[in-house]
């Protein structure tokens, strides 16, 4: 990373970048060695998630090969900010104790589901922006499903709904429980 500037109401460094609004958003760079390693992660995804029925909006308005790639590339970004390991399975917690969800537009809201909410109401949920350049991954801040609010909750094409929580009412990276927040 470089190009780091001070935000003015704090001390940290950040980076500028299209789309980070906020000086506590992390940026995370791909590099070819690990856009092999996202890709073989996508196809076991993949794999793995074929003949679950929809999830998340994977249908046929949605490539599910691209829908993995861009969760792997996400949950790495996520990982590699917080100085955890990746595994790239496609069950079960995403990253350490935390679940990531990655959307494919800067300004996109973290999306929580019904099944988060019933499942892991106290999982911290990430949330990771990219513009499908898959160079830039903007690691943007975090909120468990249990401190949604029914205003957030939206339609969303032919899915089922969900809530939308507003970049704006993400917690801080730096106040990220289990003692991995953002330095």
């Amino acid at each position: 990373m470089t190009d780091a500037h001070r935000c003015a109401g704090c001390t940290r460094l950040f980076y500028p970048h299209p789309g980070a609004m906020r000086c506590d958003a992390v940026i995370v760079t791909i590099t070819d060695a690990t856009w092999t390693m996202l890709e073989k992660a996508a196809r076991n995804r993949a794999d793995a998630t074929k003949g679950l029925g929809d999830r998340g909006g994977v249908g046929a308005k949605h490539d599910l090969y691209l829908k993995c790639l861009l969760g792997a590339a996400g949950e790495w970004a996520a990982a590699r900010a917080l100085g955890l390991p990746f595994d790239g399975k496609p069950f079960g917690l995403d990253v350490g104790p935390y679940n990531v969800r990655t959307r494919s537009k800067h300004d996109y809201e973290l999306i929580v589901q019904d099944h988060d909410l019933a499942h892991h109401p106290d999982v911290p949920y990430l949330l990771v922006t990219t513009e499908y350049d898959w160079r830039g991954l903007i690691l943007r801040g975090w909120m468990t499903p249990a401190e949604t609010r029914p205003e957030w909750r939206q339609e969303y094409g032919d899915y089922r709904s969900a809530f939308f929580v507003p970049q704006a009412e993400l917690h801080d990276l730096r106040r990220l429980p289990e003692g991995r927040a953002i330095a």
